[in-house]
């Protein structure tokens, strides 16, 4: 019985170790630096003239829109900063998790991240989680995005106007460099 005990207790406290240890001997980032030579480029996806007006307040519709309301208001009042007139809203929805959504400073319409939301960032540097530029309708997530593990890599999404548009996927195994 004694035996038995101990042997629980062991393996009870033992097992985180052995845990972290699985994951310390698959350190690796996903970086930027990492990038694939054929991957798409910020400056094949040119967004329109940047707009320089007073951001209008986000028009909140949906239940998630409300829910995130103090994020998408607070950050909408700051210059857009990416494809022309549009300002991206990040907030946290965990440890190294990350949501968003956007606000359009022009008409205060409100698109929310959805299937490329809810970033498990893990093996990510917190600044770059997501990629995106003012004078380009592309957005890179780094991550996985809907926490889902089969997506965690570099995705690359389109900004159509309407909705985003998946153009490439690469993989954790191909775009993690190891960490020193």
């Amino acid at each position: 019985m004694r035996a038995a005990c101990l042997a629980l207790v062991l393996a009870v406290t033992t097992a985180p170790i052995l845990a972290d240890k699985a994951w310390a001997d698959d350190d690796c980032m996903i970086t930027l630096a990492a990038t694939p030579h054929n991957a798409p480029k910020f400056e094949d996806y040119p967004a329109g003239p940047a707009w320089h007006g007073t951001p209008v307040a986000p028009r909140l519709v949906t239940r998630d829109e409300k829910l995130f309301r103090t994020q998408l208001r607070t950050q909408a009042q700051e210059k857009p900063d990416f494809a022309g007139h549009y300002r991206i809203a990040l907030w946290g929805c965990g440890a190294a998790c990350v949501d968003w959504g956007m606000v359009d400073s022009q008409s205060g319409r409100v698109v929310m991240g959805d299937r490329f939301g809810d970033i498990d960032a893990m093996k990510v540097n917190e600044d770059q989680r997501l990629i995106y530029r003012l004078n380009s309708r592309l957005l890179v997530i780094l991550g996985a995005p809907n926490e889902k593990p089969e997506r965690e890599g570099m995705t690359y999404v389109l900004w159509t106007g309407h909705g985003f548009r998946q153009l490439a996927f690469y993989p954790t195994a191909k775009v993690c460099r190891n960490v020193p």
